[in-house]
């Protein structure tokens, strides 16, 4: 059997789209133009109202959605702000390391130079400092 056989003919048809489940609503086809003198009916009345519950129950609803989105923006702005100063710290941490390896590195050759020696000493006490400063801070 071919492949061709087995596929029906589509020239004929008619596309229909497909309705979302909320559209398939019973009266979907009525005339939603609604006149004053329509307004004396009860069931226009009712109708009217269940359809003004049916908005404030969604209004509710998106009203709950957008306070937890309110809250959860601002507990994000906290923890990035939080970031930024741990991240700092790190940086600061990073320098005093470095700086501090760097004039202890340069100890050996100040060993006749009472001025470097002192320099090379501050550095590797401003080392030591930092990275406690900058731990102490990070634990918080």
């Amino acid at each position: 059997m071919d492949l061709q056989e087995q596929i029906p003919d589509d020239s004929g048809a008619i596309l229909v789209a497909n309705e979302e489940p909320t559209k398939r609503d019973a009266l979907s086809g009525v005339d939603r133009a609604v006149q004053l003198a329509d307004l004396n009916h009860p069931g226009v009345q009712k109708l009217v109202l269940d359809r003004l519950d049916r908005a404030e129950a969604r209004v509710l609803e998106l009203e709950r959605y957008r306070q937890d989105y309110h809250n959860t923006r601002e507990k994000l702005v906290v923890a990035e702000s939080s970031l930024k100063r741990i991240m700092s710290l790190d940086v600061l941490q990073s320098t005093l390391l470095g700086v501090g390896c760097m004039t202890i590195g340069l100890l050996p050759t100040a060993w006749s130079n009472w001025g470097l020696f002192c320099i090379g000493g501050l550095g590797g006490l401003a080392m030591v400092v930092g990275s406690f400063v900058s731990k102490s801070r990070n634990t918080r």
